[in-house]
C-alpha cells in the first residue's frame, strides 16, 4: 500500500495536522503531532473524562472522578510515553483561564529584578499559575511587540514594571504596575523607600553623624531615582546633598573607580560628609574599597548604607549595612493584587505599599568622638 496524506482535525486540542500513515500504520516520526486525551484514553482502555481527571490532578486541578492508584499510574505512564502536554490555547478557546501571567521587566538592575520575580513566582506556582516573562531593554518598539505577544497568548493578567509601562496597557483592567512610585489611574504596587530612609536617619542621629549624603545614578528616567531623591530630602532636609554619578552603561552598572575616588577626595572630605546612602549594594562595596584606598575608615569616619540586601553584603569586610526590599511581602502583595484584578477587573484602581527595611551591619557604627578624619 502506498503512503497517502491524511488531514486530522483534533476537536479537543484545536489542532490541524497533516501526517503520513505508512504501510505499517505507524506515524512518521519526522512529524510533530499533538497527543490528544482520546489517544491516551484509547491506549489505556478508559474514557476521556477519566484521563482528564488524572491529568488535571497532575497539573494541580481537582479531579471529578475517583480513579484507583494503579490506573492513575498507568494513565500517567502512557501520557509521558506519548509526550502529552496541556494545550493552553485550547483552554482559552473553550472559555477557560489560560493559567498564565505575563511579567514585563525593565533591563536595569537585573539582580534585584530577578529576586522580585522569584518572590512573585513562588506565590504564582502555589496557585498553579505559570509565568511568561519579557524584557523591553529600553526599546519602546520591542516593548510594544512583547506586549502584543502576551496579549496574544491570552494571559490572565500582567505584572508590569513602571519603567516599561506603555499606554496601550492602560485600558487593560488586569494589569498591576509595580515600582518606586504609583502610576496614576493604574493599580500599583509600591515599595516604600521612605520607611528605610527614616530608619537610616534615626540610625545616623544615634551615631551623631552631622552630614548625610545620597549617592545615586544620574539615570532620571528610572522611577526609583526621583523617588529616592524625594524620600531622602523628606527625611534629611531639602538642603541635604544629593550626588549623581554616571554609570558605565545603561543597566545600572557601576560608576568608574576614578569617579568614586574623585568624589571622595574632592567632595566628601571637603564637605565633611560622614554618612551616605548609596544607589545599591554594589555601589556601596565599591565606595568602601575606594574609601579604604583614600584613607577614610569605614565606618569610623564614614557610615555607609547600601540598598537591595544582596547576598554578598554579608561576605564583605566589614559587612555592608543595607536596605532590604522586603521581597517576601512584595511577592505576596503582587500576587494578591493581580489575582484581585483578574477576578474583579471592574473594581477601581488602587495602590498597595510595601515597607522597606533597614539592616544594620558593619559599615555603620557610632562616630568616633574627636576622631576626625585622617
Amino acid at each position: 500500500m502506498k503512503n497517502f496524506p491524511i488531514l486530522l482535525i483534533s476537536g479537543i486540542d484545536i489542532l490541524w495536522e497533516i501526517i503520513i500513515i505508512n504501510d505499517d500504520k505507524t506515524i512518521n516520526q519526522n512529524r510533530t503531532v499533538m497527543v490528544r486525551l482520546i489517544d491516551i484514553a484509547r491506549e489505556a482502555n478508559v474514557t476521556v473524562p477519566v484521563v482528564s481527571t488524572v491529568l488535571n490532578e497532575r497539573y494541580g486541578k481537582k479531579g471529578t472522578i475517583r480513579v484507583s492508584g494503579s490506573l492513575r499510574a498507568r494513565i500517567l505512564e502512557i501520557a509521558d510515553r506519548l509526550g502529552y502536554t496541556p494545550n493552553i490555547m485550547a483552554r482559552v478557546l473553550r472559555g477557560k483561564a489560560s493559567g498564565l501571567i505575563g511579567v514585563m521587566l525593565d533591563s536595569g538592575d537585573m539582580e534585584i529584578r530577578f529576586r522580585q520575580l522569584d518572590a512573585f513566582e513562588k506565590y504564582c506556582a502555589a496557585m498553579n499559575y505559570n509565568l511568561l516573562i519579557t524584557g523591553a531593554h529600553n526599546n519602546p518598539e520591542r516593548f510594544l511587540k512583547n506586549c502584543h505577544m502576551l496579549l496574544q497568548h491570552r494571559v490572565d493578567g500582567i505584572l508590569c514594571h513602571r519603567n516599561v509601562f506603555h499606554e496601550e496597557l492602560r485600558n487593560n483592567p488586569k494589569v498591576v504596575v509595580f515600582g518606586a512610585e504609583p502610576l496614576s489611574g493604574m493599580t500599583s504596587l509600591v515599595y516604600r523607600i521612605d520607611t528605610a530612609y527614616e530608619a537610616a536617619a534615626r540610625l545616623f542621629a544615634r551615631e551623631k553623624r552631622l552630614r548625610t549624603a545620597l549617592l545615586i545614578s544620574d539615570m532620571e528616567t528610572y522611577d526609583s531615582i526621583p523617588a529616592r531623591r524625594h524620600a531622602f530630602q523628606a527625611c534629611f532636609g531639602k538642603a541635604a546633598p544629593v550626588f549623581t554619578v554616571a554609570c558605565q552603561d545603561e543597566n545600572y552598572s557601576l560608576p568608574s573607580k576614578s569617579k568614586i575616588q574623585k568624589l571622595l577626595k574632592c567632595v566628601f572630605l571637603p564637605q565633611k560628609i560622614d554618612s551616605v546612602i548609596v544607589q545599591n549594594d554594589l555601589w556601596a562595596l565599591l565606595l568602601c574599597e575606594q574609601a579604604r584606598i583614600a584613607g577614610i575608615r569605614i565606618p569610623q569616619q564614614l557610615s555607609v548604607v547600601g540598598q537591595d540586601n544582596s547576598a554578598f553584603t554579608v561576605c564583605s569586610e566589614p559587612e555592608i549595612s543595607t536596605i532590604d526590599p522586603n521581597l517576601t511581602e512584595f511577592g505576596k502583595a503582587a500576587f494578591d493584587l493581580l489575582l484581585k484584578r483578574i477576578n474583579a477587573p471592574e473594581t477601581p484602581p488602587e495602590t498597595v505599599e510595601v515597607d522597606t527595611i533597614l539592616i544594620e551591619r558593619g559599615t555603620t557604627m557610632p562616630f568616633e568622638s574627636g576622631g576626625g578624619r585622617t
